[in-house]
Formats: structure tokens, sequence, C-alpha cells
């Protein structure tokens, strides 16, 4: 008996998907409800919103699924860090990086939140209208430079965020036909801008990177860490490089997807007055102000994590991830040949109506009860699952609940316009616009 394969998409739909993915899988999504093929000139994948298929390709199975060419462009951007390496110098880079992410060694990052979060609000003075996505990138910038590399320098900060958008608004077409490319393809006029916008990000973390060679032992953070450090087997360092795609990775990881998610969760408490309203009641029964947060504090808003939860689940900022099958696989009953994509369609599964009831609908008070255990660990991972899953989940959940409440405890909010907000992505899930509220003072 010949091997089942899944039901295959459109090549219309599939073309669709190349200036907006979102109908493309929405429509297909209805039509195959586990998974579903797409083919588009040389790149073909399996896409699937099935949690047990999920747990397959990124736990019980994780060893025959690498990042391929799905990540071809990102590689352009990143270099080969945590986010797009593989094997064993991926698990060798993860080990050395990863005790900076414990919560024991985040003092120093829980004062930089408080801190500049508390800048930036006392920078609006009286400008009651802010425009969330451009302040909140240069504030989540600020603190995971800070908080790891050391990075001080505004102008530093700014140039960079700026550059990395460049990236996105000129790149975005290329991470749409995801394959391996070429690096002349930057030769190539119509990605010129592109390729000045790669160019000056580069530059700015070199230069940032030279500065501290010029200067060790001053700062003991991470990235002292990652320049002193010497590999057990070769007993040699880290190259520059390397050093530069692993900074490049976590300050892109580290703030991007927050940023979003930050602007998304403001949204929806913007919409939402009840949920504003309790958010604010749960948090002044527990603390006066900002300043008197802790992480007992912290721990104890129970509802802010569940609205914080339903912004991730129905706005995830990575929507998409894929693999590469290395070996022949099989996902259930569907036979995946070696060297198939497969994509997951996180966005997808957490607004899959057979696994999450009235799926579009904003209800935080969902996730009171939710068991965050077993086959639930693949319905709702906004940060990923397996070996593989993020591994600055505490400090980006840490870092959004200090600005949330730093925020609720001096103003209510509201939307500054009532023109339609969607989900049209580039890299991750941007709105289709920036998205302003407008801030009133509470006293």
């Amino acid at each position: 008996m010949s091997p089942k394969l899944p039901g295959k998409a459109s090549l219309r739909t599939a073309l669709t998907a190349v200036v907006n993915p979102m109908p493309f899988y929405k429509v297909n999504q209805r039509l195959y409800p586990d998974i579903f093929s797409s083919s588009l000139l040389w790149f073909s994948a399996y896409v699937i919103h099935n949690p047990f298929f999920m747990k397959h390709v990124l736990q019980e199975n994780h060893k025959n699924y690498e990042k391929g060419g799905k990540y071809g462009f990102i590689r352009f951007l990143l270099g080969n860090g945590l986010l797009t390496n593989n094997g064993d110098d991926w698990l060798k880079h993860r080990r050395i990086i990863q005790p900076s992410f414990h919560q024991k060694s985040m003092g120093y990052a829980w004062e930089v939140m408080l801190m500049e979060t508390q800048t930036l609000i006392k920078s609006f003075g009286d400008r009651m209208v802010i425009d969330l996505n451009t302040e909140m990138a240069i504030l989540t910038v600020n603190i995971v430079g800070k908080s790891f590399f050391g990075m001080d320098t505004q102008d530093r900060v700014r140039k960079l965020r700026q550059e990395l958008e460049n990236c996105q608004k000129h790149g975005h077409s290329l991470l749409r036909m995801p394959i391996n490319y070429p690096e002349w393809i930057l030769d190539i006029p119509i990605f010129k801008k592109l390729d000045k916008a790669l160019k000056n990000v580069h530059a700015t973390i070199d230069s940032f990177i030279e500065e501290r060679n010029a200067n060790m032992g001053i700062k003991n953070d991470l990235l002292e860490l990652l320049m002193e450090l010497k590999y057990e087997d070769t007993n040699e360092k880290m190259s520059f490089k390397q050093i530069r795609d692993e900074v490049l990775t976590l300050i892109v990881a580290g703030h991007e997807t927050t940023t979003l998610a930050l602007a998304w969760t403001f949204f929806e408490l913007s919409k939402n007055k009840h949920v504003q309203d309790a958010c604010r009641d749960e948090l002044t029964s527990i603390v006066r102000d900002a300043q008197d947060l802790t992480y007992e504090k912290l721990n104890k808003l129970t509802y802010l994590t569940c609205v914080i939860h339903e912004s991730l689940r129905m706005y995830p900022p990575a929507y998409l991830f894929a693999r590469t099958a290395i070996n022949e696989d099989y996902l259930g009953d569907y036979y995946v040949p070696a060297g198939k994509n497969v994509v997951i369609n996180l966005y997808g599964l957490h607004r899959h109506p057979e696994f999450w009831s009235n799926p579009h609908e904003f209800m935080p008070e969902r996730f009171e009860k939710f068991d965050y255990s077993g086959i639930n660990k693949f319905k709702f991972m906004p940060f990923g699952a397996g070996p593989r899953g993020c591994l600055g989940v505490h400090f980006a959940m840490t870092e959004m609940k200090i600005i949330l409440c730093s925020f609720l405890l001096k103003y209510r909010i509201e939307l500054a316009d009532q023109s339609p907000i969607y989900p049209k992505p580039l890299f991750t899930l941007n709105p289709n616009k920036h998205i302003c509220i407008r801030l009133k003072n509470l006293a």
C-alpha cells in the first residue's frame, strides 16, 4: 500500500502567501484541520497545526528535524547563533548561554527593567498619545542590551533598532520564499537597501564588541563570558563572527518578540476595559507602586499572567517556525520523506476550534484553570517547546509583567485610533500599522 500523503493546497492559494501568508494558512487549515502540503517553485512543505504532530517533531523525534531552508534568510541577518544553529554546535553554545537566563542570575536585569521602564514613562511628560511599537521596541532593546551586554549608548541602540526595522521592511519577501539563498543575491539591485541595512547592523555590533575587547574586565556580563570562553575540546576562543552572531541573535530574539507581545497585550487591554480594570484591581491589592514590585509579588499576579498568555495565544509573535526532516519519518499515518520541510503553524494551532472554545475571542479566564502539562504543552507554546524551546521565557515574562504593571499603576489606557488593526506579519506577527494608545493619568 502506498504511503498516505497530506491534502495539497492549490497553487492559487500558495501564490497569495508571498504577499500575505495569513489568508493562505486560514483557508487551508479549514480544509485540512491537521496537516496539508504546499509547493511553490522549488520549495515544498508540510504545514501542521496538530499538537500531536508538533510534539513528535519538536520533542519525541527532534533529532531528526533541523532548522533548514525556512531559516535561510534569517541566517543572512543573524548568522549562525542559537536561533539558526543545529546539532552539537548548537547544544554547546546553548549550554554556555543558558545559565545567564536563570532567575538567580537576573538580579541586575530586574533593576534594568524597572529603571528603563520608569525612565521611559518619565520621558512622556505631557505627551498622552504614544506609538506602542516604537516605544516598546526602544525599551526592550535597551533592557536586553544593558542586561546582558552592557550596551548603554542610546544613539547606538536607536540606530540598531532602525536598521533592524529596515531589514524587515526590505527583506520580508525573501523570508516568504524560505530557501537557502546564495550570498550573491544581495548584489541584485532590488536588494541593495537590504544589503545596506544588514551591513549597518553588523557594523554596529562589531564596533560594540571591539570597544569591549579594549576594555575587558569592567563588566561581568554575558558578553565578557562569550569573549573570554575557551572551548573544552579545542581550548580555542569563540571566533569574532560567532560572538557577533550570538550577540545579535539574543538582541533580536530578546526584543522583537517581546515588543510585539506587549503591543498586542496593550491593544487588547485598551479594547477590553473590564479586563484592564480587573488587572489593575489585582495589582493594587498587592503592590503600592512600581518600586514596590518584587519577584514574590509579581508571581502573585495570576490574572495578569492569564492576560499575557491569552494575548500570546491570539497573537504569537513567532507565528510560524519550521524544521527539515533529516531522515524519512511519519506524522501519524502521513509519510514524511527525507529533506521535507515541516512548517509549524502556531497561529493556526492557537486558534484551532478543536482545541480552543471561541478561539477568536479575547478570554483571559480560559487560562485560570489551564493545565500546562502533557499534550497541552503543545497546544499552547508561544515560546516553542521541546529541547529548542526559548531559553528566555522567564526573562520575557518578567519583563512584560514589570512594564505592564508600571503602566497600569499610572495610567488608564485606550486606543488613540479606532481604525481596524489586524495581524499583517513580516518576520514576526506585526500589526497592519503601529498601535497607538492614549494615556490618562489615574491620579
